[in-house]
C-alpha cells in the first residue's frame, strides 16, 4: 500500500513538473504578442493590435487552460489531452514556419498574391525583419521537445498502470491462498 501511495505521489509530482514546463513554453511562445498588447495599452495614440498577436495570445491561453485542467485532474487521460494539445500546437507552428519560409522564397499557391496573408495578419513587418521565422523556429523546437517528454511520460504511466493491474493466473492465487491457510 505504501508503494502505491508513493507511486501516486510521484505521478502527481511528474504532472506538476510537466505542467510547469508546458506553461513556461506557452508563456515564452506568447511573449511577442504580450509585448505588443502592453505597448498598445501603454501608448496614448496606439496602433491597433495585429491579428497575429491576438491569435497567439488566444492559443497560449488555451494551452495554459489545458495545463490547469491537467493539474486539477492529475491522471493519465488529462496528461494525454495536454500531450495532444501540445502536439497540435507544434504542428501549427510547423505550418507557420513553412508559411514564413514560402513567403521569404516568394512562393505562393495563388499567383500575384504572395503577401496578402502576411499583410492581413499584420506580419509583413515582422517577416521583413526575419524575426517571425526565427521566433517560430525557436518555439517549434521547444514544443517538439515538450511533446516528446509528455508522450514518453504518458507511455511510461500507461505501462506502469498495466503492470500494477496485471492479474495473476488463477492457479497461483488459489495455491497461495490454500498455503496461507495451511500454515496458520
Amino acid at each position: 500500500m505504501g508503494q502505491v501511495r508513493f507511486a501516486k505521489h510521484q505521478k502527481r509530482q511528474l504532472v506538476f513538473q510537466l505542467g510547469m514546463v508546458v506553461i513556461g513554453v506557452a508563456l515564452f511562445g506568447i511573449w511577442p504578442a504580450g509585448q505588443q498588447i502592453v505597448d498598445y495599452l501603454s501608448e496614448t495614440d496606439p496602433l491597433p493590435v495585429d491579428v497575429w498577436a491576438i491569435l497567439m495570445l488566444w492559443w497560449g491561453i488555451l494551452q495554459i487552460s489545458y495545463v490547469v485542467y491537467m493539474l486539477l485532474v492529475p491522471d493519465l487521460s488529462s496528461l494525454w489531452v495536454v500531450t495532444l494539445a501540445t502536439a497540435i500546437s507544434a504542428f501549427s507552428h510547423a505550418m507557420a514556419l513553412g508559411f514564413f519560409a514560402a513567403q521569404q522564397l516568394e512562393w505562393s499557391l495563388i499567383p500575384g498574391d504572395e503577401k496578402s496573408l502576411a499583410i492581413s495578419l499584420g506580419l509583413a513587418d515582422e517577416m521583413m525583419k526575419g524575426r517571425a521565422t526565427l521566433w517560430t523556429l525557436t518555439v517549434l523546437i521547444l514544443l517538439v521537445l515538450v511533446t516528446y517528454l509528455l508522450g514518453r511520460s504518458c507511455l511510461r504511466w500507461q505501462r506502469s498502470e498495466q503492470l500494477q493491474t496485471r492479474i495473476e493466473p488463477p492457479f497461483v492465487s488459489s495455491t497461495l491462498d490454500s498455503s496461507s491457510n495451511f500454515y496458520s
